[in-house]
């Protein structure tokens, strides 16, 4: 993204997983746009566990936290502990994988690919008002896209088949 884009990416490491990518360097500093202004910040830096849940404004330059798990089971556990509980995503083509991941990830919208399906324009072909508000609690019992047409609150599976495909 930061490469189409132009930019520098700014990346976020669990801690325990830093220690499993020695190889990488954590001294290297970048300009990163902020609303304040550019701001020079380490590329790499690491995070507690606790704020895997952290949601990342970036402006300009793509800003993610990686962390490093065993098993599809424990990434699932990160993420209905820590994440916005609003859309997960599994790649992989095996479907009892994907229905695994389905049935035990508390989100309303789940696929195999990409996570920018979830514009309501793009996932029901309808005008977006507004997304859940996951920051204050959903509005609306699950996926809560409120649209010029109607409000939907069901769960939804997505299964991307071509790889190439971008939003």
């Amino acid at each position: 993204a930061a490469q189409n884009l132009n930019t520098n990416y700014r990346l976020h490491i669990e801690q325990h997983s830093a220690t499993l990518l020695p190889e990488l360097d954590y001294t290297k500093t970048i300009t990163v746009q902020r609303p304040t202004g550019p701001q020079t910040e380490p590329q790499i830096s690491t995070l507690d566990k606790s704020k895997l849940g952290h949601e990342f404004m970036w402006e300009q330059s793509p800003e993610i936290a990686l962390v490093v798990v065993d098993s599809v089971e424990e990434a699932i556990e990160l993420c209905n502990q820590y994440s916005p509980q609003f859309v997960a995503s599994l790649i992989t083509k095996d479907q009892s994988k994907l229905t695994t991941f389905f049935n035990s990830i508390n989100a309303p919208f789940i696929g195999n690919g990409m996570t920018r399906w979830v514009d309501g324009q793009y996932a029901l072909h309808a005008p977006e008002l507004g997304l859940s508000n996951w920051e204050n609690g959903r509005f609306l019992a699950r996926s809560a896209i409120l649209s010029g047409d109607g409000v939907y609150t069901t769960r939804i599976q997505m299964d991307q088949s071509i790889s190439l495909l971008k939003r």
